[in-house]
């Protein structure tokens, strides 16, 4: 129970541009809840580091892409 309320948490304070596009992506869904908590908040921080508007859209669709593949060592 204590692991879903830290999950609860953290979706809270996650970006949305990462939030539904990995809601919409079931296998990148999955693999990112297979991740340490400090892995999922490194992928985060890095959507999250986008300059514009558009960057950070174009991290996340880069990440989501790359979960969906298994593969979180694109950032």
């Amino acid at each position: 129970m204590e692991r879903n309320t830290e999950r609860s948490a953290f979706f809270a304070q996650m970006p949305q541009g990462l939030s539904i596009p990995l809601m919409r992506n079931p296998q990148a869904m999955a693999y990112f809840n297979t991740l340490s908590p400090q892995e999922q908040r490194h992928i985060a921080a890095y959507v999250r580091s986008g300059e514009t508007g558009k960057e950070v859209r174009a991290r996340a669709q880069k990440a989501v892409q790359s979960l969906a593949r298994g593969d979180c060592h694109f950032c």
